[in-house]
């Protein structure tokens, strides 16, 4: 069950980056470096490869959904709950 959580949560989060930066109109180096990180390791985040860090997430939401966290959070709950549902 935690390998599928992992997944909705990298999956979730993913999409929610590569909208921002779309709406954003920024590319994936500016957006790298507005959550400081490396491009490599944001390129990471946006293919999949890897998961973001409770650190790398806050600052996202700090910098780029602070007015509609809530909204945020809840859509990332929503995806891990149906996660753990589709595993029962």
């Amino acid at each position: 069950m935690r390998k599928k959580i992992r997944e909705a949560y990298k999956n979730y989060v993913r999409v929610e980056l590569l909208r921002t930066r779309s709406k954003e109109g920024l590319s994936q180096e500016k957006m790298a470096a507005i959550l400081e990180m490396s491009y490599k390791a944001y390129n990471s985040l946006e293919t999949g490869k890897s998961c973001c860090s409770p650190e790398t997430l806050s600052l996202y939401i700090l910098r780029f959904r602070s007015n509609d966290k809530e909204v945020f959070m809840d859509g990332l709950y929503k995806a891990i709950a149906k996660a753990i549902e589709k595993s029962a």
